[in-house]
């Protein structure tokens, strides 16, 4: 089946990451879409968390890329619980049933067990456009009619549901890795 993130089978682009070690001190990460974020330990959910105090359907973060008269207004995010038997923290305040806004740097702690470290990324803002004369040396990708995905998207490891990347990009030397550092 193939993975969620190639454009042809999510269109939507990816505005962000959640990173956590709660579970290995190798880390992990997930890429966040425009639209809803499904946090959770259901199949169903994008950002799939498999730990006892994580409820099926634990809470959603949205993206929102605003226009303004046909121009960039702007990113908005927020975060939501669903009903969770745990709860959900933002920066460690816990989060009624009402949405939270959020921001790149946040601490999103999901049940008892998993702290997420948020990081949006809006190409806009700061200036990263896709290049109309890029050419792909990566065969599959050319005849695919794709541009092969680099850097921190690899396809999704043994045993991990599509559209999750539950391992650490540190375990299988063949993967390359993209390290990500705030703004100075």
């Amino acid at each position: 089946m193939p993975s969620p993130l190639f454009p042809d089978t999510n269109p939507k682009p990816v505005m962000g990451f959640l990173y956590s070690v709660s579970r290995t001190s190798l880390g992990e990460y997930w890429p966040l879409y425009v639209g809803p974020n499904s946090i959770g330990r259901s199949p169903e959910c994008g950002i799939r968390l498999e730990e006892a105090s994580v409820s099926e359907n634990h809470a959603v973060l949205v993206i929102r890329k605003m226009q303004n008269n046909g121009e960039n207004a702007g990113i908005f995010v927020y975060l939501q619980d669903t009903g969770s038997m745990y709860g959900t923290m933002l920066n460690g305040v816990t989060l009624d049933f009402n949405p939270k806004e959020c921001r790149s740097g946040d601490i999103i702690s999901v049940g008892e067990n998993y702290e997420l470290y948020f990081l949006l990324v809006d190409p806009d803002s700061v200036g990263l456009k896709q290049k109309p004369g890029f050419r792909s040396t990566a065969p599959d990708a050319a005849e695919a009619g794709q541009p092969p995905l680099t850097g921190l998207f690899t396809q999704s490891p043994k045993g991990t549901m599509p559209g999750t990347v539950s391992s650490s990009p540190f375990e299988d030397g063949s993967k390359k890795t993209v390290f990500i550092s705030p703004k100075r």
